[in-house]
């Protein structure tokens, strides 16, 4: 624990000690805004609220502080009350937070140009720290990822990346851009290097079988879903998507036990129901079909049930 992290801890202690015993309490305006983004981040709005506004009582004219409360209004989705606030304050293109507050209102005001323009002047020499530049890239890249701005938020996280190589969240965003602009072997190259990062990332190796099973490289997806099935046996989710992928793969007798294993664990899943019956028809398995419509039946109703073992009977001259 480096000495930062150590002077947040106790001057949390102190505040929380304070407001217990009813104390009045006084604070530099940074120590007010370290506090309030404390809660915030821990998703103690209310609590996050309320040392905002104690500490502009105290310090009324202090930018940070200010810059605060109008995160918290874009927080409760007031980006309009968030950005005539930040107005109020004045333009500081040299100042981070102030930044990503506006940027975020101007996105989601629509007002896409000015944000870009904002964007622009950044990326082209304002005078910020490695750090600051470093925050900005990311959560701006977030919050482009977030309205489906896929090309920007790439740009962004890949000048992240060139900082910064090894963290995580930049690459688990970076991905997911990639994914949603249908470049699948760019989102496998990123998650790559997720797991070796971390090679027990259940998510890294869940994603990686999705992705594969994109490319309908079924093997080495049924492979990707094993490795996340060493690390958790009994996620159901990813045993279905495994079923799913060997029955892509033609290998239906393996999918349909699968399948079986997942409705053992999980009966009030319809899905899993609709997956075993075509299995089962695809290996002209009649009496399970018949078996497993009456179950169905029996728990969720007759609602496409009737059609079904019509159907089936039709196909065995059953009529």
């Amino acid at each position: 624990m480096d000495d930062n992290e150590l002077d947040i801890k106790e001057l949390i202690h102190k505040y929380e000690q304070m407001r217990y015993m009813g104390k009045s309490m006084y604070f530099d305006p940074d120590e007010f805004a370290i506090l309030a983004n404390y809660y915030n981040d821990f998703g103690d709005v209310s609590e996050a609220e309320y040392i905002t506004e104690s500490g502009l009582k105290m310090h009324p004219s202090s930018t940070d502080l200010m810059i605060v409360k109008a995160k918290l209004l874009a927080a409760a989705l007031q980006f309009q009350e968030a950005y005539d606030y930040l107005l109020g304050i004045g333009e500081d293109e040299n100042n981070v937070d102030y930044l990503l507050v506006k940027i975020e209102c101007l996105l989601n005001l629509d007002q896409l140009e000015q944000a870009n323009e904002i964007l622009d002047t950044v990326l082209s020499g304002t005078e910020v720290t490695d750090e600051d530049l470093y925050t900005f890239l990311t959560e701006v890249g977030y919050i482009y990822n977030d309205i489906d701005l896929y090309d920007v938020a790439i740009l962004l996280l890949e000048k992240a990346r060139e900082i910064d190589n090894e963290d995580l969240d930049v690459l688990i965003d970076l991905s997911y851009a990639y994914e949603m602009l249908d470049n699948f072997e760019k989102a496998i190259e990123i998650n790559n290097s997720i797991l070796d990062i971390n090679p027990y990332s259940f998510d890294g190796w869940v994603n990686l079988g999705k992705l594969h099973s994109m490319l309908q490289d079924y093997e080495k997806s049924i492979e990707a879903f094993d490795f996340a099935l060493t690390i958790d046996d009994n996620d159901v989710n990813v045993l279905k998507m495994k079923a799913l992928t060997l029955y892509l793969n033609d290998n239906v007798e393996e999918a349909v036990r699968i399948f079986r294993e997942c409705l053992e664990n999980s009966p009030e899943d319809e899905s899993l129901y609709d997956s075993l019956l075509e299995g089962y028809e695809v290996m002209e398995q009649y009496d399970e079909i018949i078996e497993l419509i009456a179950l169905k039946e029996a728990k969720f109703g007759s609602k496409g049930v009737l059609l079904k073992r019509a159907h089936i009977y039709l196909t065995q001259d059953k009529y």
